[in-house]
C-alpha cells in the first residue's frame, strides 16, 4: 500500500496540463523544422535532433494524459508514468549524442589550420591520450547503453516485483547519464578552447560564435543532469513542476532549438562510423 501511495504522490506533481500540452506542441513543431533541415542540410546531428524531438513528443502526450486524468479526479494508468520515465532516459542519450557528434564533426572539419586538426586527429605530438579516449564513440556507447538498459529495467521492475531494487537501478542509470554528460561537456569545452585559441572561423560564423554556443549548450545539459542526480532519491521532489520544468525541460528545449536553428555543423562532413 505504501508503494501505491508513493506513486499517487508522484502523480499529484503532474499538475500543469497546459505546460505539458505547450511543450508537446513545441516538439511537434520542432520535428517539422528539424525534418526540413534534414533534407536541406543533411547531417547526423540534425537527424539525431529530429529523433530526440520525436521521442520527447509522446512522453509529453503521456504527461498531458496523466494531468488530464488527475483533473477529473481519476488515478492515472501507472503504465503511462513508466513509459514517460523510459522515454526520458532514452531521449537524453539521443540529445547527448547529437551534441557529441556536433562537437566531433566540428573537430574533423577540413581546415588549413594544421594545429587545430592535429590536436584532435591524434597525429599531433600535443594530443593527450585522455583526449583521444573522450573522442572515441565506443566509450560514449559503453556508458550510454547500460544507462539506457538500467533506465528501462528500473521503472518496470519497481512496478512489478521489487520497488527498492527498481529504484536502485533507476538511480544507477541517472548517475551514469550524468557521467556521460560530463564526458560530452569535457569534449565540448576542449573543442571550443581549441577553436577560440586557434582563431579558426567556420563559414557563416563570427569568430568564436559557434564555440561559445556549443559551450552554452553543454552547460544546459549539465544543469539538467545535475538536477536529475540531486533529486533521483525522491521522484516526488524530482517531478515537482516548479523545478522540473525550468531545470529539466527548459534546458533540453533550449539545447535542441539551438542545435537545429544555429546550423553549427557543415552538412557535407559526416563523422566516420
Amino acid at each position: 500500500m505504501s508503494d501505491i501511495i508513493y506513486y499517487i504522490e508522484i502523480f499529484t506533481q503532474f499538475k500543469s496540463l497546459g505546460g505539458a500540452v505547450a511543450v508537446g506542441a513545441f516538439y511537434f513543431v520542432s520535428i517539422s523544422k528539424a525534418f526540413q533541415e534534414t533534407f536541406q542540410r543533411p547531417s547526423l546531428v540534425v537527424v539525431m535532433s529530429t529523433l530526440f524531438c520525436a521521442i520527447r513528443l509522446p512522453s509529453f502526450v503521456m504527461r498531458a494524459l496523466i494531468s488530464e486524468a488527475l483533473s477529473r479526479g481519476e488515478i492515472p494508468n501507472f503504465n503511462f508514468f513508466i513509459a514517460h520515465q523510459v522515454l526520458f532516459g532514452v531521449g537524453i542519450v539521443v540529445l547527448l549524442y547529437a551534441l557529441y557528434i556536433l562537437v566531433l564533426t566540428r573537430e574533423l572539419e577540413e581546415t588549413s589550420n594544421e594545429s587545430l586538426r592535429e590536436l584532435f586527429t591524434g597525429t599531433g605530438p600535443s594530443t593527450h591520450p585522455f583526449n583521444r579516449f573522450t573522442g572515441n564513440q565506443m566509450v560514449f556507447w559503453a556508458i550510454a547503453m547500460p544507462a539506457v538498459v538500467l533506465g528501462i529495467v528500473g521503472p518496470c521492475l519497481g512496478e512489478i516485483t521489487n520497488p527498492n531494487k527498481g529504484s536502485a537501478l533507476y538511480q544507477a542509470s541517472t548517475v551514469m547519464f550524468l557521467v556521460l554528460t560530463i564526458l560530452v561537456v569535457y569534449r565540448t569545452f576542449l573543442t571550443a578552447r581549441a577553436e577560440i585559441t586557434s582563431g579558426y572561423q567556420y563559414s557563416g560564423e563570427s569568430r568564436g560564435a559557434g564555440a561559445y554556443t556549443i559551450c552554452i549548450i553543454s552547460v544546459l545539459v549539465l544543469l539538467r543532469g545535475c538536477y536529475g542526480v540531486a533529486t533521483m532519491g525522491d521522484l516526488v521532489e524530482q517531478n515537482d513542476e516548479h523545478l522540473w520544468y525550468p531545470l529539466f525541460v527548459v534546458p533540453e528545449i533550449l539545447s535542441v532549438m539551438t542545435i537545429v536553428a544555429r546550423r553549427l555543423t557543415p552538412p557535407r562532413y559526416e563523422l566516420p562510423a
